[in-house]
């Protein structure tokens, strides 16, 4: 979810609607499920209708990356609604 609003902020347009096309996650450590985690997402770069986005998952006591991720989404074209082919 903080990665497509990162993608989203990034692109600049408040109409934004993307697609998931690839999506890699890295687990580094367990992520605790009785304590709280922050995270946190970046837009890499774009290219085209391409946005590069990468996360992470921190342990709330030491900044611990938890979890990694990397993805590509791509912006939906206006004539296609919302779940339909990119």
């Amino acid at each position: 979810e903080v990665m497509g609003m990162a993608a989203r902020v990034g692109s600049g347009d408040e109409a934004f609607d993307c697609v998931t096309a690839e999506f890699r996650l890295d687990y580094r450590r367990p992520v605790p499920s009785e304590t709280g985690v922050r995270v946190r997402a970046r837009l890499l770069r774009s290219e085209g209708r391409s946005y590069f986005v990468a996360g992470e998952i921190l342990g709330t006591r030491d900044d611990e990356i938890l979890t990694r991720a990397e993805a590509r989404w791509v912006r939906l074209r206006r004539d296609t609604p919302a779940g339909g082919a990119p």
